[in-house]
């Protein structure tokens, strides 16, 4: 399994951008749905094949004991990739302790996020346009890595 992390500070996007990539996903004709949890009011869960490999999403992966039930049941799938959200690379962090022992093959990527356009400028369009090219960006990684 490869699990591709999307690293950043709290309130930074992470979820943001990964529930556009789901939503690039579900529009995407070479993905089938085969799972979708929605995990609370802002979290959810899905899994897709494509071309005979399972991609596994969830906006988790700060709560490890939520983490674990939703890779419990990417596992279980056999999914080949995974795509997870982290605040924290660090082993301290009881999630990211979790998705290290897996010994999967961890692909790192940093949030993007420009705080001070935020505070200055009220840039909300802009940094959501960032989050959509993060998502594409991350849609590109997935094809990549299947």
């Amino acid at each position: 399994m490869k699990i591709i992390v999307l690293n950043g500070k709290a309130n930074c996007g992470k979820t943001s951008v990964l529930k556009k990539l789901y939503a690039k996903i579900v529009a995407n004709n070479l993905f089938l749905q085969i799972y979708f949890q929605q995990e609370s009011a802002y979290d959810l869960s899905a899994l897709f094949e494509c071309s005979g490999k399972k991609i596994g999403i969830t906006t988790l992966g700060d709560g490890e004991t939520e983490l674990k039930k939703t890779f419990n049941i990417f596992a279980k799938e056999s999914c080949d990739l995974v795509v997870c959200a982290s605040r924290s690379r660090d082993t301290k962090n009881g999630a990211v302790r979790y998705i290290k022992s897996l010994g999967a093959d961890l692909i790192w990527y940093k949030k993007a996020y420009i705080e001070q356009w935020l505070t200055k400028y009220n840039a909300n369009a802009e940094i959501d346009e960032i989050n959509d090219i993060q998502a594409k960006v991350l849609l590109e990684e997935i094809l990549l890595q299947i």
